[in-house]
């Protein structure tokens, strides 16, 4: 007789919700869909605590980042690498709790799917109608980060020239 052999998936990690989005009302209707959330104020007291500190904490305690800050990513693209953050962030900049809900749950599926086979940073975003418009797992993050770096490291080197010669000018006078 054939033996059937079962692979049990990992659990799915829980939800972690920012501080714009934590609330009872949000998590409570999560939980009723079967999905583990947790408030801010389970790990962190309210107040302005940088956006990287989540990060870390989360990704420490093996939560999963909801939040709709879509700056978010671009702003901390350095502590979600680090950190090895997996964040979702909620497209819908008009809806409120009952769409955020509603986009969760819908995506849940596929956003469980990404996060059991990464072990890196992830970033997914969900639009309002609950479907997964983007995902950058780690070598799109990285490539990202180096892209604005070079940015950055550019700009920095164009502006000390900029600075050398406006001094030097004004110097001369």
């Amino acid at each position: 007789m054939r033996q059937l052999l079962l692979t049990r998936l990992p659990d799915p990690p829980p939800y972690y919700l920012d501080e714009s989005l934590s609330g009872p009302g949000l998590r409570e209707r999560l939980e009723e869909a079967g999905i583990a959330t947790f408030e801010y104020e389970r790990l962190l007291a309210r107040g302005s605590v940088p956006d990287g500190t989540v990060f870390r904490v989360a990704a420490e305690a093996g939560y999963v980042v909801i939040a709709k800050d879509l700056a978010m990513e671009a702003d901390e693209l350095e502590a979600i690498i680090q950190h090895k953050t997996r964040l979702i962030l909620l497209v819908d900049k008009t809806g409120g709790v009952f769409n955020w809900i509603a986009s969760l749950v819908c995506s849940y599926e596929k956003c469980c799917e990404a996060f059991n086979g990464c072990t890196g940073p992830l970033v997914i975003r969900v639009s309002k109608n609950g479907a997964i418009t983007k995902i950058r797992g780690e070598q799109e993050l990285r490539s990202r980060y180096n892209r604005w770096l070079t940015a950055r490291i550019a700009r920095a080197k164009k502006l000390g020239e900029h600075e050398t010669t406006k001094r030097t000018v004004q110097g001369s006078s």
